[in-house]
């Protein structure tokens, strides 16, 4: 079962394969998430989204595209998204992010190439059918990044480096004709939006209200769930109670708490509504779930 790490402010803490560069590499199953979902979340990094088999939906920044084999999505830095499933269809697919750091040990390439797109707030996702002519050797590059990413000896390591500035070549091509090379200011939508996940995120073991979550924005009760569900896709409550049942399962795999001590810890003041919720979501009970995945 795959879980998304997820910090303070809503963004993901990236698994990179190899620590000195700043790239994750990897082909996936939508149906090793819970509920065949991801939780929606932000990142810097830029991600590449390849349709090996099946379909999935992708939301990005409160719009819903349905992505099918051989499609690409490429999503800009700093963006809200979540992909789920289809429907009943599973899905395989490869999943690339660049982190735009990996570009800053040139300046020159970082300042020409790199900022122009990441400072761009038009900017929120290309989406590439799969007969499109760029995606082909848009694909090419995502296969061999996957291949040599769990390889972490020092003959390979050149060659990722060269297949991830490819990739981005790529990428910035599709782009450059468009580019508005001055900084925008962010959305001040999003930017409300992710106040409000990040009072979320540092209160969830509290017993906090939805009035209380509008207020840490400075909007009313109804802005409030207006733009968790232009954005995230979910209420204000219903996000709250996924991240605390995903930081239960942090808890179930990596701790020797009871039940009734995570459920309390995770801000729920039921023991059986924490059950219930969790049951629903992951389709075993807590307990179940600890013997599955529990850190020897």
């Amino acid at each position: 079962m795959i879980t998304t790490n997820i910090m303070n402010d809503f963004s993901e803490v990236v698994p990179y394969n190899n620590p000195a560069v700043p790239v994750y590499a990897q082909r996936n199953f939508l149906s090793d998430y819970a509920e065949r979902k991801s939780l929606c979340h932000w990142h810097d990094d830029v991600e590449f989204i390849g349709i090996l088999h099946g379909s999935m939906k992708q939301y990005v920044n409160g719009r819903t595209y349905t992505l099918t084999k051989g499609d690409i999505l490429i999503i800009s830095s700093r963006q809200f998204h979540q992909g789920y499933a289809n429907g009943d269809d599973d899905c395989e697919f490869f999943c690339i992010l660049i982190n735009p750091a990996v570009f800053k040990h040139n300046t020159a390439v970082f300042t020409d190439f790199v900022e122009p797109v990441i400072n761009n707030a038009s900017l929120d996702k290309i989406i590439l059918p799969a007969d499109d002519i760029h995606t082909n050797k848009i694909f090419t590059y995502m296969q061999e990044l996957v291949n040599l990413s769990p390889k972490k000896n020092k003959h390979t390591l050149l060659q990722y480096f060269g297949t991830v500035y490819f990739l981005w070549q790529e990428y910035f091509n599709l782009l450059k004709d468009d580019l508005d090379t001055n900084k925008i200011d962010a959305d001040m939508e999003i930017n409300t939006a992710k106040n409000m996940v990040s009072f979320i995120y540092e209160n969830y073991q509290e017993n906090i209200s939805l009035t209380q979550i509008a207020a840490s924005a400075g909007v009313c009760r109804n802005k409030c769930c207006q733009l968790f569900r232009k954005y995230i896709k979910q209420t204000p409550i219903d996000f709250l109670n996924s991240y605390r049942l995903e930081k239960s399962k942090y808890l179930l795999q990596n701790s020797s708490y009871t039940i009734t001590q995570i459920a309390f810890q995770c801000g729920f003041n039921s023991v059986s509504y924490y059950i219930e919720l969790f049951r629903r979501s992951n389709k075993c009970t807590p307990r179940q779930y600890r013997t599955n995945h529990q850190t020897k």
